[in-house]
């Protein structure tokens, strides 16, 4: 195996290791605290630390917050919802996943670019987004699968890593 193959496999497993360390307030590396999911704020109570040191929070029954820590790609937000869903929900891979709001900030923590997600559209009144806004992946009514919210989580790999 080439060496630069060694390489992306090596960093896929510490980035994805990382990422499973512990909740937002858990343990990271070398034993030191998982930083707030944005600079200066405080991790909410309940919090569960998605891949790419996304912060999810459950807000509502069957509704949960995604607060970004690194990056505002789409992919990663779907990522961070499909990664909640099945590791901390244990959702079945079929399970569909709905975004309620998109890019917004928060009105309890203060935090922003933020976006909400639930698996249960009808307490929302959601339907699937149609026309041009259908093209957008954080349009509210917007959904995929675990499956595909969790398959986003490559996505990122690629455009963050380049492999």
């Amino acid at each position: 195996m080439p060496l630069r193959q060694i390489c992306a496999v090596a960093l896929v497993a510490l980035v994805s290791a990382c990422s499973v360390a512990g909740t937002a307030t858990g343990p990271g590396l070398a034993g030191q605290s998982e930083p707030s999911a944005q600079a200066g704020q405080a991790a909410p109570t309940g919090a569960f630390r998605a891949r790419f040191g996304f912060t999810v929070v459950p807000t509502a029954p069957n509704t949960f917050d995604i607060i970004p820590r690194r990056t505002t790609m789409k992919e990663a937000y779907w990522c961070a919802a499909g990664d909640y869903a099945r590791r901390a929900l244990g959702l079945d891979w079929k399970t569909r996943l709905w975004v309620v709001e998109g890019y917004h900030k928060s009105t309890t923590s203060g935090a922003t670019s933020l976006a909400t997600f639930t698996t249960d559209p009808a307490a929302h009144g959601l339907s699937a987004p149609q026309g041009a806004a259908a093209l957008d992946m954080l349009a509210v009514g917007s959904n995929e699968s675990v499956t595909g919210a969790f398959g986003r989580c490559r996505d990122v790999e690629l455009e963050v890593f380049g492999f």
